[in-house]
């Protein structure tokens, strides 16, 4: 089934493993062994061990409960038997003749004796019973193992200048073609190193690291049966690992959404922040626009209202001001109908009618009372007054002359 290749997929294990060497002296005795093994990429890692565990109280306390298991069975319960193999015949009868075997399990391994294989076999309710102490106490149990066969995965790395290494309960011989033959001895052997590879691991580690071996490569598979039973565990490892998977996306797509939002947030509140100080500039030229305009209708609504008298004849009058003007004299300011006072919104705009001022600058008096003069005898003019006059030495004199208009010209 795909959930079954998806389950015993490399990506999808655990780059931590606990390997579990349970040895079952009696019923209620146990001798347990852990060994830690961390993957890191192509390298496994020894990264904790634990020895001479006899309870489970006491394997909780020490092993924690988010890292998989992974059990090598052994001791009592578990037979084990080299047989030579036969073709139509299952290996367990070799082992136990009349053994119904619906209710075992047995897994075999290869050695290097030409035809033997080492067969162990072990009660399904026995294995299942063990699997079940360690889930009833939360643990997951990713693959089980039965007697110390796992070593097969690692022969090819024992030294080459020996032929046996001894571990708990057992002498292996082997050749440079695998395991030779499993010895049962029940000697509690003394720690010593063995190198594999290029690392240095104590005997009583050996049959542990085989099994992480196992797990993490794939090799030596359990048999069908042992799959079966600790298939839920690694379903649920399977789908905590999607969902946890899942929940880290999720929480970094959250983050990146965030980080998105806080981004344009920041980059729209700059160009908020900067339309809104021109809108403010804006809003004082448009306000200033307005008071412009409404000051303008003014100034239009008081031409049109003045138009009636005829504006030509101010440019008629002021040509001909300038026209008699000597030499000697200059105009600096020419008023018609001058403004009474300040002009003010929502006043009335009052000015002096048919009135005439000129200012202006002269270096003679003489010249200005002839032009004086001149201008009160054009026909336009009623009355021509002198209304300023001031000199200083040195200095041309500022005058100011009021010119009353004649109304019946035409």
């Amino acid at each position: 089934m795909m959930i079954g290749k998806i389950i015993d997929n490399k990506l999808f294990k655990s780059k931590v493993i606990a390997e579990v060497y349970i040895n079952n002296t009696s019923q209620e005795e146990l001798d347990i062994s852990v060994v830690v093994v961390k993957r890191e990429k192509q390298n496994l890692e020894i990264i904790n061990t634990f020895h001479g565990i006899s309870s489970l109280d006491q394997f909780f306390e020490l092993v924690p409960i988010k890292i998989p298991l992974s059990l090598i069975i052994d001791g009592k319960g578990v037979i084990q038997k080299a047989v030579k193999t036969k073709e139509d015949t299952l290996a367990i009868y070799q082992v136990l003749p009349n053994a119904q075997h619906q209710k075992f399990i047995w897994s075999q391994a290869p050695l290097s004796q030409e035809g033997y294989v080492q067969v162990a076999v072990a009660r399904k309710e026995f294995i299942t019973e063990s699997v079940e102490r360690f889930s009833e106490m939360g643990y997951l149990v990713v693959d089980i193992s039965i007697g110390p066969m796992v070593l097969a995965n690692i022969a090819s790395l024992l030294p080459k200048d020996s032929k046996e290494v001894r571990v708990k309960n057992y002498k292996i011989d082997y050749t440079s073609q695998g395991i030779f033959s499993v010895t049962k001895n029940g000697v509690d052997e003394a720690s010593y190193k063995i190198q594999i590879g290029k690392d240095e691991i104590s005997n009583v580690d050996l049959i542990p690291f085989a099994a992480s071996v196992k797990y993490f490569q794939g090799t030596h598979q359990s048999n069908e049966s042992l799959s079966q039973i600790c298939r839920p565990s690694k379903e649920q490892f399977l789908f905590k690992r999607i969902f946890n998977a899942l929940l880290i996306g999720s929480c970094g797509l959250l983050f990146l959404i965030l980080l998105v939002n806080f981004l344009l947030f920041d980059h729209y509140s700059k160009f908020f922040t900067h339309y809104e100080k021109e809108y403010l500039v804006n809003k004082e030229l448009l306000d200033r626009l307005s008071y412009l305009e409404e000051e303008f209708l003014l100034q239009k609504t008081f031409i049109e209202d003045n138009a009636s008298r005829g504006f030509s004849q101010y440019a008629f009058f002021s040509d001909r001001l300038a026209h008699l003007l000597p030499s000697s004299l200059s105009l600096t300011e020419l008023s018609f109908d001058p403004v009474l006072e300040s002009i003010k919104e929502d006043r009335e705009i009052r000015s002096t009618k048919g009135i005439i001022i000129v200012s202006g600058q002269t270096s003679q008096s003489l010249q200005l009372n002839q032009y004086i003069n001149v201008i009160e005898s054009e026909p336009w003019t009623k009355d021509v007054t002198l209304l300023e006059y001031q000199s200083q030495m040195g200095k041309r004199g500022e005058f100011s002359i009021e010119i009353a208009l004649n109304t019946s010209f035409q």
